[in-house]
């Protein structure tokens, strides 16, 4: 949403040198890239909950397609691109640690296949079930079935059945996906309770030294809802008896959900209850996602990284994209999308975004104050200034505390400061106008002094902004008392319809969502039309007149008068 304001050598002997060189150096190097060309890197997993620290669990398969186990920090490189903003490198404060398994590359894995009615819904001219099953194909075809390895498919919707159970091969699994149709609705429970087709059960059928794992793959939120069809009767309690049955076999839950933007809390929670993981993703990744997960059930090896993210300014910055970089062979990068927690939003709320400083007569002063709060991080503040500094100045830069000569501070999270402002009005008593800004880090925040009073300005939005739907507009005028009334309107088209925003806004400051994105919006302000009185007084005249009180419209061109007149 936009608003608008408007870089020779000779001889026949040198030349068959220089030739035979370059042809060896050609074939040294296409056969390097040839190699390096079917590295790959993948990452998943992204985990925001120790933000500014921030996770992702990664696969580095060599050329053959082995696992690449010997990186350490020093081989990535990690930048962070927010929305609207450029790339910063973070490689620094990258960390990487690795979990080392000692069980044997086999296991037990049961993929439970959500084929609900919305499974039909078509995603880009494919049904999403199509994208499932190539998903649960890629799945199964990177399983090494080594061993006594084996994976079953459980499918469900209104119903539950065991569509394949304990296959040690591939095949029987993909021959099923062929004929295989959505069916009703989308009902959690019926896997983990039905009395003869539940995972539990199924599980009792393998060796119980083997590690076990369920990978949940579904497009929706539970429905019939839990506590509607769980013998539990609460979503809560479901969770915790299935994540300690889950405990008491061994099994690790994932969950995979597309479509939706979050993951059900049921399903994360278990996830997270058994050391499993949750992720959301959508079809066109669903293949590699299922792939990488698939491989993460017979590595002995399951490695990380961890950078520190920085802090935003806007809810808008809070979404970026993460760029990993291994340097080995031609650097392959995966990019990855991150949402940090709202606690990333930094900045210095202020308490009076438009500071009105009064209204003295003429060479008199006035003093107002303002408060700043920090909100995320520990803002530090290294200058000042203000400007024009005329008319304005600060007085007490930490008040009440007395401290005329700015100093530089940090504001810790939640802390406040109070600055006194005073404002000296001039030669004469019309409306003045400066700008209080900070300089430190992060997110220095500015604010506008006023005084005085005159015409109604608008201060922001000022033209061009870009806003995303998260974001709030805060719109802010000057001019007027900040218990003036004025009327605050927008339009869709450029000007020439207005609708209202608020006809009475009062306090210099309003903020505003807008209705819809992918809009320019124009924002305007006036003064509300508020009607004045006069007490009026009988001068005398011919009759028997008697005038009680005048009325003036605010445009001047209309006079009320009332009273009795002969």
């Amino acid at each position: 949403m936009r608003i608008s304001m408007n870089q020779q050598q000779s001889g026949v002997g040198a030349t068959m040198k220089q030739l035979r060189t370059a042809f060896l150096s050609l074939a040294f190097l296409t056969i390097a890239s040839m190699a390096a060309l079917a590295q790959s890197l993948n990452v998943y997993g992204v985990n925001t909950l120790s933000f500014p620290k921030i996770t992702v669990d990664y696969i580095a398969l060599d050329p053959t397609g082995n696992p690449i186990t010997d990186l350490t920090k020093a081989d990535f490189r990690v930048t962070e691109t927010a929305q609207g903003g450029a790339p910063i490198d973070l490689t620094a404060s990258v960390t990487h640690d690795c979990d080392v398994l000692q069980s044997d590359p086999e296991a037990s894995i049961v993929i439970i296949l959500d084929r609900s009615k919305s499974m039909d819904d078509d995603v880009d001219g494919r049904k999403r079930f199509e994208y499932a099953k190539d998903a649960i194909r890629a799945f199964v075809n990177q399983v090494k079935f080594t061993g006594e390895t084996r994976v079953s498919l459980v499918t469900f919707s209104g119903t539950v059945e065991t569509t394949v159970e304990w296959a040690s091969t591939a095949k029987p699994i993909i021959d099923s996906l062929a004929k295989m149709k959505v069916l009703t609705n989308t009902n959690y429970v019926l896997p983990f309770e039905d009395p003869s087709k539940n995972i539990y059960d199924l599980f009792k059928k393998r060796p119980a030294n083997l590690p076990k794992y369920v990978f949940f793959l579904t497009d929706g939120h539970p429905n019939p809802g839990i506590a509607d069809v769980s013998v539990t009767k609460s979503e809560t309690k479901f969770v915790s008896d299935n994540t300690q049955k889950m405990l008491a076999q061994g099994i690790r839950f994932y969950s995979v959900t597309i479509l939706m933007p979050d993951t059900h809390w049921t399903l994360e929670a278990m996830s997270k209850g058994t050391g499993g993981k949750s992720i959301v993703t959508d079809e066109k990744k669903l293949v590699d996602i299922m792939s990488f997960l698939a491989l993460e059930t017979q590595v002995r090896k399951i490695c990380r990284i961890t950078w520190v993210s920085p802090y935003t300014c806007t809810e808008q910055g809070r979404t970026r994209v993460a760029g990993i970089t291994m340097l080995r062979g031609v650097n392959p990068t995966a990019n990855v999308t991150v949402v940090t927690p709202p606690s990333s939003v930094s900045g210095v709320e202020i308490s009076d975004p438009v500071l009105f400083c009064g209204d003295p007569a003429v060479n008199q002063v006035s003093f107002a104050n303002v408060t700043l709060t920090a909100r995320g991080t520990t803002f530090a503040a290294t200058g000042q200034t203000i400007s024009p500094s005329t008319y304005f100045r600060v007085v007490d830069w930490n008040f009440p505390f007395n401290q005329p000569t700015f100093a530089p501070f940090n504001l810790a999270p939640g802390a406040k400061r109070v600055l006194r402002v005073e404002f000296k009005q001039g030669a004469s008593q019309v409306f003045r106008q400066a700008e209080l800004a900070f300089t430190g880090s992060p997110c220095p925040p500015k604010f506008t002094l006023v005084g005085g009073t005159g015409v109604v300005l608008l201060q922001s939005p000022i033209g061009g902004e870009l806003f995303s739907t998260c974001d709030t507009v805060l719109i802010k005028w000057a001019g007027v008392l900040p218990t003036q009334p004025v009327n605050l309107e927008y339009s869709e088209d450029g000007g020439t319809t207005w609708k209202s925003i608020d006809p009475q806004a009062t306090g210099l400051v309003y903020k505003w969502i807008a209705p819809r994105a992918g809009v320019n919006y124009k924002v305007r302000v006036s003064v509300s039309p508020v009607r004045q009185f006069a007490w009026a007084t009988g001068l005398g005249g011919f009759g028997d007149e008697t005038a009680t009180s005048v009325a003036v419209l605010p445009s001047g061109f209309k006079v009320f008068a009332t009273g009795f007149f002969e």
